[in-house]
């Protein structure tokens, strides 16, 4: 059976066919103009979080849409790694020190990545290059309920620890305590501005007529002496190190001596004015008994024999 259409329908039916093969073209046309139908390079980055992230998520470079996320995974490490599509004439514009940055182009807008490069020249990409992620999170990934929940709990313990403490100086105790601290730090702050004036007064007095520098000077000009003369020392005198090292050893050993007979010392103390007087007395009779002796007719020839030739022996002022 043969179908015929009259005008009317063939009209129609040729106005349908235009209208489709105008989409058609019209679609195929759009698909060219955002590089559909273009040769992509896939790229991966890694990030903490997908917050905001999915599959279609465009990929900008200078504010241009130069690509799209493919697949976003994630990790056993926990993160998540996301591989994205760039068209490939866009590639050699990006290089392996480039930087993948989530932002938003508007502040309550859909989120987005941004491609940065950090020089004009460098190593292109190649398929499945690994660009490095610097992520921080937005002014909305802040006030998201993830973390928002975790601020108010921050918020609520701060509050409770303030609760303490304006009701710790509700006592009467703490606040007169409070005021005397106060009362104290009025005199301590007189104190400090009379001790400042003071070192002023000091530091005008050190200044005046280049005292100051004058001291300097010559502290500078001994210490260049001593690093020209300590050298000398030590070479000539290799001895002077182990000298001192015995020397303060025996010093050591006669503080430890005089450490033990200061408590003998002090036993005897009480006893040493009355041994001295009778050591005195014992000395002032024996002198006597000498003296008497010498008066004898045995002895007395020989001791003047004997004083005469101490007269005759020269003296030390001779």
């Amino acid at each position: 059976m043969k179908i015929k259409f009259n005008l009317f329908e063939r009209v129609a039916g040729l106005f349908v066919l235009i209208a489709i093969c105008s989409a058609i073209a019209v679609t195929i046309g759009m698909g060219i103009k955002k590089g559909w139908f273009e040769p992509k390079v896939t790229l991966l980055t890694v990030v903490p979080t997908a917050d905001g992230l999915y599959p279609g998520t465009p990929v900008n470079f200078s504010g241009l849409r130069i690509g799209a996320v493919d697949t976003i995974e994630l990790k056993a490490s926990g993160l998540v790694e996301i591989h994205f599509r760039v068209r490939k004439k866009f590639v050699k514009r990006i290089h392996q020190d480039s930087l993948v940055r989530i932002t938003r182009p508007f502040i309550i807008g859909e989120k987005a990545l941004e491609i940065e490069t950090n020089s004009p020249t460098g190593i292109p990409v190649t398929e499945g290059t690994e660009l490095v992620a610097a992520y921080a999170p937005d002014f909305l990934d802040l006030l998201g309920g993830n973390k928002l929940g975790a601020y108010m709990e921050s918020l609520s313990m701060t509050m409770g620890n303030l609760q303490k403490l304006a009701e710790a100086f509700l006592s009467n105790e703490r606040s007169d305590k409070m005021i005397e601290l106060f009362d104290q730090i009025f005199p301590l702050m007189e104190q400090m501005n009379a001790m400042a004036s003071e070192v002023s007064v000091l530091s005008a007095s050190l200044n005046e007529k280049k005292k100051m520098a004058r001291v300097l000077d010559d502290f500078l000009l001994i210490t260049k002496e001593m690093n020209k003369t300590l050298p000398v020392m030590s070479r000539d005198m290799p001895e002077l190190s182990k000298n001192v090292l015995k020397l303060t050893q025996n010093l050591n050993q006669l503080t430890s001596d005089m450490s033990e007979m200061v408590p003998m010392m002090k036993e005897i103390a009480p006893d040493i004015p009355m041994a001295t007087r009778k050591a005195v007395n014992a000395l002032d009779e024996t002198v006597l008994t000498l003296k008497a002796m010498q008066k004898t007719w045995m002895l007395r020839g020989k001791v003047e024999e004997v004083i005469e030739e101490e007269k005759r022996m020269p003296t030390s002022k001779d």
